[in-house]
This record gives C-alpha cells, structure tokens and sequence, in this order.
C-alpha cells in the first residue's frame, strides 16, 4: 500500500508528513480506548488556562480521561503521550496547547477539532472572534501533534535538542505564513472565516489539517486496499491457454 505523503507548506520540504497504512492502523487500533472516553467536550471541560504540566502529570491527566485501569493496558497509549508531551516540551508545556496536540489522536470531524483549536487557542473568551496569534498558535500547536506522529525529513532525521528547536521554528513560520495569506484573502478572522477558507484553500495552504480527521486516514487505506485488489495478476506464461 502506497504511504499518504502531505508537505507542510511554506518550508522548502523541510519537513512533510507521511502516513503509512501499516503506522495509521496501529494508531487507531492502540487509541480506541481513550477515543471511546476522551472526547472533544470532555477535553474542553477539563482544561485549566494557564496550567503548565510536568509529563508525569499530562500523562496521568490523559491516562484518567481514557479510563484505562492497569498499566499493561495504557503502555502503548504512553507511548504516543509521552512521544506528544516530548515533541511539546521545546515549544510549550501549557496545557492548552498540548490539549490541541492531543486532538490528532482524538475522533472527530476536522470541522469539529479545528473549532475546538482555535477556541482553545485564544486568551479570552472572544470565540468565534479570533486574533491572528490565536490562529497562528493553533496552526503550530496542530503541525507539533501531527510531527510527533508522522514527521519526515531533512530536518526530523536529526534528534538532538537544538534541531527539536529547529523544527518548532520551521512549524511556526510555516503557520504565521498561512495566517498571513488567510488575511490577505480575507481580513476578517472569525470561525466561518477561516473555515470557509480552509474549504476554498486549505489544500494547499494548510493541507495537513485534513489530518485531523482519522477517518480520512481509514479512507485512504480502504482506497489503497481497492487499489490492490484491482490491479492484475501476473500470470505464469507457460499457463496460459
């Protein structure tokens, strides 16, 4: 099966997202847990403005949310938790943006979570009235969640601290200059601003944010499964009639 491949835009392919069918199947199948019992409005409920979380507590916030008993049960959800909190921690460590981080992994529409994102993203309680920071904030804090999943690249290949920073830098430019060409199409920054633009636009300034959606993960595997099934077989020369 062929991997979806997305470039984040912006950053001369300094960093792409590539989804292998094999890698989205252990996603979905290691998350059903805390999809089932971490909800969009359960994460809205729960998040305190302004807290900053050490790991241990991020992961026992998410661990308590998914309802996962032993810890057997929860290790390979850790992994992706810690892997999320980690690829964070350079960046930020408030709970706001790691509850947008952690949306990737969560069922929902994109629709859905990019409100939910932007909501999140902003200091006040101005939604659906949005500020370019706000945008630009929940732009990065999406391209972190998805780098700590699907990342590829010249600048990913190295893990040492100073190219995690590089990352982080290359992802909030990415997203500033998207911001800067939704403005530029439309000044007006509410919800159904961007979202009409996201469906006008979005594929090719933010294409990563389809993304968020798992199923679209699930229809291109099931496209690339049909894809397979269709093409011909190779027959034996010297058995045919």
């Amino acid at each position: 099966m062929e991997a979806l491949t997305i470039e984040v835009p912006y950053v001369k392919n300094a960093v792409s997202f590539v989804v292998e069918p094999s890698l989205a199947k252990e996603i979905q199948t290691t998350t059903i847990a805390l999809r089932k019992a971490c909800t969009l409005d359960r994460i809205k409920e729960d998040i305190k403005a302004g807290a900053l979380l050490e790991e241990d507590e991020f992961v026992a916030w998410i661990r308590h949310c998914s309802g996962i008993q032993t810890d057997t049960a929860f290790q390979s959800t850790r992994s992706m938790v810690d892997l999320l909190y980690q690829t964070f921690a350079p960046y930020s460590v408030d709970m706001l943006d790691l509850s947008v981080g952690l949306l990737v992994l969560l069922d929902g529409s994109v629709e859905d979570k990019l409100r939910l994102a932007l909501e999140l993203s902003l200091d006040d309680d101005a939604f659906p009235i949005l500020t370019e920071g706000a945008v630009v904030r929940c732009f990065t804090n999406v391209l972190l969640g998805l780098t700590c999943l699907f990342a590829s690249g010249a600048l990913v290949n190295n893990k040492d601290d100073g190219n995690i920073h590089s990352i982080v830098e290359v992802l909030q430019f990415s997203a500033a200059q998207t911001v800067v060409e939704l403005t530029d199409h439309d000044p007006t920054l509410t919800f159904d601003h961007v979202w009409d633009w996201y469906l006008l636009m979005g594929s090719e300034h933010a294409p990563y944010l389809k993304l968020l959606d798992m199923s679209y993960w699930r229809h291109q595997e099931a496209a690339a499964s049909m894809l397979h099934s269709s093409m011909p077989r190779s027959t034996d020369p010297s058995q045919a009639s």
